[in-house]
């Protein structure tokens, strides 16, 4: 199992600038440098004897939020919890990669 914290949302603040009379500049500057996608993708199956469900494909998507870049994107297909199969979460998978993989 995995654990990082991510905020839930990206709080902006407006920064302006004056460097002399004429030279003036604003931007908006964010308190998280980081935010994750989850796309649980579409299930495929469900478990009799547990809660847990078969997704086809889920997401993680790492992004930068000061450039919007992608900085890493990893899909798996599995159960979302235990469902008395020897299979992996998925969610267990999804964080392996970016655990792995996190610079």
């Amino acid at each position: 199992m995995a654990g990082f914290k991510v905020v839930k949302y990206a709080s902006l603040n407006r920064v302006d600038k004056s460097i002399n009379e004429t030279t003036h500049y604003s931007y908006n500057e964010a308190e998280v440098k980081y935010g994750i996608s989850v796309y649980p993708g579409r299930e495929v199956d469900w478990c009799i004897g547990g809660d847990g469900i078969m997704l086809g494909r889920a997401v993680f998507e790492l992004s930068d939020l000061s450039t919007n870049e992608t900085l890493f994107y990893t899909q798996a297909g599995g159960w979302t919890a235990s469902c008395g199969l020897p299979d992996e979460i998925v969610w267990d998978i999804l964080a392996e990669g970016l655990g792995n993989n996190w610079k």
